[in-house]
């Protein structure tokens, strides 16, 4: 293993020697000696010496230091920062992660095996952001450069795929959707939005060792050369999640909505967004920016309860229900729950139902590859194939109204209002 550079700043004697005695024993580190002892000596050393990694004590004289972590990731990228303190709480952590540190480790009876693992896992995202940056310099003439957008073109339409409750089929529908609209001749980008759990590379049978994370490690230099890196490219192009639940917490609503931006005007025909039920700041950035929103429901009382609850709130997020594509997953026309009644009960008309299938989409689902690759003339392919039509022949909305004001003053999360939202009781005629 080539030799770590590794800088340790702690203003603590006793912290800071048994640091430097557990690096001196990892004989792949090469610990840089130093007398810096505040923020601003040390921001000028971090950029003449480039280090690997930096170990960061949380009483460290100086600006704020999870700042002070933003800052070095924004000047001495690809260095790693590791904050270090007596005690670790989930808060601690949290805003650690925030500001693009690495980890967050507690020195108090710090052994060098932990170390030692913190530090190789820091070395790994090290190299693979050093490998992005010497690739995108040594293209001659950059992929990116190709994809980007004319002025003349049709702007890049962005279709956002969600549902307020759970199990709805919303990543099943994303995959199959994506495939159907590219075997129509065009270029679409899958986003993996559902940061805690997203499972398209799966879905898509696209394994990739980038995710939406290289974004926001770059995020002050999102550059096409980048993101064309990042992006695993396939017959449908995707942006993977995050590997690591924990980093997926590092994804803010403004970062998420900068990166959409950056990757809509690329030379994309649709923009396809997968997301999760739960209303994140990031989740009302996909529907807001969206053209249109694939609004997922099932035939269960519990799903059209949530629906309701969508419905009755969306008006708070300034989203019109004209961009509203209601869609009856696994439909069965000898449920009780029929078509006019939800239309009933939602006061909305369904725009499209997709039988039940369940054994095709399991298969499907397991082996990667979507449905409506291999098994074109099932029913089921057929009503993803005709709601892609739909898409291809709709209307293309002006994006600079993307995000509303509102989004930019909201002071509760929508998972207040929606716990705060009373229900409404729901009764069906047989």
């Amino acid at each position: 293993m080539e030799k770590m550079k590794v800088i340790v700043f702690e203003i603590l004697p006793t912290v800071g020697k048994t640091l430097n005695k557990l690096l001196k024993s990892i004989p792949w580190v090469d610990l840089i000696d130093h007398d810096v002892n505040n923020t601003e000596e040390a921001l000028d050393f971090i950029i003449t010496q480039q280090p690997d990694v930096i170990i960061l004590g949380n009483d460290f004289p100086g600006i704020d230091l999870y700042y002070f972590t933003q800052i070095i990731r924004k000047e001495a990228a690809p260095t790693q920062v590791i904050m270090i303190a007596e005690v670790v709480s989930a808060e601690s952590v949290r805003l650690a992660m925030r500001a693009g540190a690495f980890d967050f480790i507690c020195y108090k009876n710090l052994t060098v095996e932990e170390l030692s693992l913190a530090l190789e896992y820091a070395g790994q995202l090290v190299d693979e952001e050093r490998n992005i940056r010497i690739t995108a310099k040594e293209k001659k003439e950059p992929a990116s450069q190709q994809q980007v957008k004319p002025h003349t073109k049709k702007p890049t339409r962005i279709i956002t795929v969600y549902s307020p409750k759970g199990g709805a089929g919303v990543s099943t529908i994303t995959a199959n959707l994506a495939w159907s609209l590219s075997s129509n001749g065009l270029k679409v980008l899958v986003v993996d939005g559902d940061f805690l759990f997203g499972d398209m590379g799966v879905l898509l049978n696209q394994q990739s060792n980038h995710s939406i994370m290289d974004f926001i490690r770059f995020e002050e230099h999102l550059d096409e050369e980048v993101i064309q890196e990042v992006i695993n490219h396939g017959i449908v192009d995707l942006l993977a999640a995050p590997s690591n639940v924990e980093k997926s917490v590092e994804i803010n609503g403004p970062a998420f909505e900068k990166i959409l931006n950056k990757l809509s005007q690329l030379d994309y025909d649709f923009l396809l967004i997968n997301t999760c039920s739960h209303p994140l700041d990031q989740i009302i950035v996909a529907l807001e920016l969206a053209e249109t929103i694939i609004l997922v429901g099932t035939q269960e009382i519990s799903s059209i309860r949530a629906l309701g609850l969508f419905l009755d709130l969306i008006g708070t997020l300034s989203i019109s229900r004209e961009k509203l594509a209601v869609v009856i997953n696994r439909f069965d026309k000898g449920s009780i729950l029929t078509s006019d009644k939800f239309n009933e009960h939602l006061k909305i008309d369904i725009s499209h139902t997709i039988p039940q299938d369940y054994g095709t989409v399991l298969l499907a689902n397991n082996l990667g590859i979507p449905f409506v690759v291999n098994h074109k003339d099932l029913p089921i392919s057929r009503s993803i194939e005709s709601l892609a039509n739909i898409l291809i022949k709709g209307k293309s909305q002006d994006k600079s109204t993307a995000i509303s004001k509102v989004f930019k003053n909201i002071k509760y999360s929508l998972s207040t209002v929606f716990n705060n939202t009373k229900s409404s009781s729901l009764t069906t005629k047989p």
